[in-house]
C-alpha cells in the first residue's frame, strides 16, 4: 500500500478514505453507500460470447453497468459461450466501459491470501529471517485446501501463529463454501461480496494506524480536503519553477510540462526531473489509468533522455497501481500505462451523488446553534435526493440534526437556515 497511516470517514451517503505517507496525502478513496466498489467480489457468471479479436470474452455477472470483460491469460482457453464460471472482479466499470474480471480467485484477510490454482506457501521478501519464514510455512501448510495456495504479505508476517491459523482456516472454509455454492447456484450470483473500504484498508494497515473521523472534521484538519481540491485542478506548480498540466480524456491522459515561472537557474533537464518526481504522485492521487502521454521539455542529449526514463521508472515503481514506463515515442512523447481500476477521482467527485453528499457534510459541520435547514438544489441534486439512495442519505442527516431538511430548487446549490446564519459557503470538496 506504501502508506503509513490513514483516515476513514463514514459520512452521509458515502465513505471516504485518505491514505498518507508522512504528511503527504497519496490516495483518496470515495465510495457511495449505494454503489460500493465491486473489486474483489467472487461471482458465478455466465459466458455470453467470445471475442477473439479482443483476446477474451464477455460474461454476465449481474452488474448494472453491463457484461464484464474476461481477458484470456496464458494458454488455458476460457469456458465456451453459455457456460457458468466462477470469476473475480478486478476492475469496476468506468469511462463507459463495463467491469473486468479474472478467473484466478483470491480470498484475503489481514495480510493472508488464499489463491486458487497456486501451490504451497509464498511469502513476501519484506518478511525477513529464515526462522520466521519457516514458522509461517509450518503454520499454513496443513491448512492448504486442494487446488489452492497461500500468499503472506508484510501485514500477515506480524501475526501470531494462533491468529494466523484462525485466519487461514476461515479462508479455507470460505473457499470450500464458494466451490460448493458454485455447483448448485444459478448465475449470475455473488458468492463472496466485495470487501468494503474499511476491510480493504485493514488489509494493508494495522488498526492503530487508522483514525476514524467521527465528527467529519479530520479530513479538513489533516489536509486531506485541501489535497482533494488540489487534485481536481489541471495545473500543478513545480518546486523551483515550471508546471504540469494534466488533462484526462476518454482515450488517454495528456500531460504537458512547461517552463512557466522557472528562473534562469532551471534548465529543461531540471524542470523535467521535477515534473517526473511530481507526476507519479499525481497519477496515483488522481486515480488516473490507461495510457498517459507526457510532453516533456525537449531534451537533445540521449543521456538526458535515458536519465529521465530511469527516474520515471524508479518513481513509478512506488505506485501500488503498478504503472509501466514505456519510454519515448518517435513523436517525442513519453508513454506510461497505468492500470485502470475504476473511475478517476475527478469522475467520482463530479457525480451528482458525491456533490449531494458534500453538501450534506457541510450542513452537518455548520449546524451548531442553528435550525430550520434549507438545502437549495440544482436540478441534478434535486433528482438525486428523490432517488432512494439520496433520500436515505438525507434521512441520516435529518436524524443527526433532529429536524427535517427542506429542499428548494435553485440554479446554484446553497444551504440557508430559517434561524441562524444565512448561508453555508460552497461545499466544494
Amino acid at each position: 500500500m506504501t502508506a503509513d497511516h490513514a483516515i476513514i470517514e463514514a459520512g452521509p451517503g458515502e465513505t471516504r478514505v485518505a491514505l498518507f505517507d508522512g504528511a503527504r496525502v497519496v490516495e483518496i478513496w470515495i465510495e457511495p453507500d449505494a454503489a460500493p466498489d465491486p473489486r474483489g467480489a467472487v461471482v458465478l457468471g455466465r459466458v455470453r460470447a467470445h471475442r477473439p479479436e479482443l483476446a477474451g470474452a464477455f460474461i454476465d455477472i449481474g452488474d448494472p453497468a453491463g457484461d464484464a470483460f474476461w481477458p484470456r491469460t496464458g494458454r488455458t482457453p476460457l469456458p465456451p459461450a453459455g457456460a457458468a464460471a466462477v470469476v473475480q472482479v478486478r476492475r469496476a466499470a468506468a469511462g463507459g466501459k463495463g467491469p473486468r474480471v479474472g478467473g484466478q480467485i483470491t480470498l484475503a484477510r489481514d495480510g493472508v491470501s488464499l489463491r486458487a490454482g497456486a501451490d504451497g506457501v509464498a511469502i513476501t521478501r519484506a518478511i525477513g529471517g529464515p526462522a520466521r519464514r519457516r514458522d509461517l510455512r509450518a503454520a499454513l501448510a496443513p491448512l492448504t485446501p486442494d487446488g489452492a495456495g497461500w500468499w503472506v504479505d508484510r501485514a500477515g508476517g506480524d501475526l501470531e501463529p494462533g491468529a494466523l491459523r484462525v485466519i487461514a482456516a476461515a479462508l479455507a472454509d470460505q473457499w470450500r463454501l464458494v466451490r460448493d455454492a458454485a455447483k448448485d447456484a444459478r448465475p449470475p450470483r455473488v458468492l463472496v461480496p466485495a470487501p468494503d473500504l474499511a476491510a480493504r484498508l485493514a488489509m494493508g494497515l494495522p488498526a492503530d494506524r487508522i483514525r476514524h473521523d467521527a465528527d467529519l472534521r479530520l479530513f479538513a484538519d489533516s489536509g486531506a480536503e485541501a489535497a482533494l481540491a488540489a487534485a481536481l485542478e489541471p495545473r500543478i506548480d513545480l518546486v523551483g519553477g515550471g508546471r504540469l498540466t494534466i488533462e484526462a480524456t476518454t482515450a488517454l491522459t495528456a500531460v504537458d510540462v512547461d517552463a512557466a515561472g522557472a528562473g534562469p537557474d532551471m534548465d529543461a533537464a531540471m524542470i523535467n526531473r521535477a515534473a517526473a518526481a511530481e507526476l507519479a504522485a499525481a497519477l496515483r492521487l488522481r486515480a488516473l489509468g490507461g495510457i498517459v502521454a507526457v510532453d516533456f521539455l525537449r531534451l537533445t542529449e540521449a543521456a538526458a533522455r535515458k536519465a529521465l526514463t530511469e527516474q520515471l521508472r524508479t518513481t513509478l515503481a512506488t505506485d501500488p497501481g503498478q504503472p509501466e514506463a514505456i519510454g519515448f515515442t518517435r513523436a517525442g512523447l513519453f508513454e506510461i500505462v497505468r492500470p485502470r481500476l475504476g473511475p478517476s477521482l475527478a469522475e467520482r467527485v463530479a457525480a451528482p451523488s458525491a456533490r449531494a453528499h458534500s453538501w450534506l457534510r457541510a450542513l452537518l459541520r455548520a449546524s451548531g446553534g442553528q435550525n430550520g435547514p434549507i438545502l437549495h438544489c440544482d436540478p441534478a441534486l434535486m433528482a438525486y435526493f428523490e432517488e432512494p439512495a439520496g433520500a436515505a442519505a438525507r434521512t441520516v442527516v435529518e436524524r443527526r440534526l433532529g429536524e427535517v431538511i427542506t429542499l428548494a430548487p435553485a440554479a446554484r446549490p446553497a444551504v440557508t437556515w430559517r434561524h441562524g446564519a444565512p448561508v453555508v459557503g460552497g461545499a466544494r470538496r
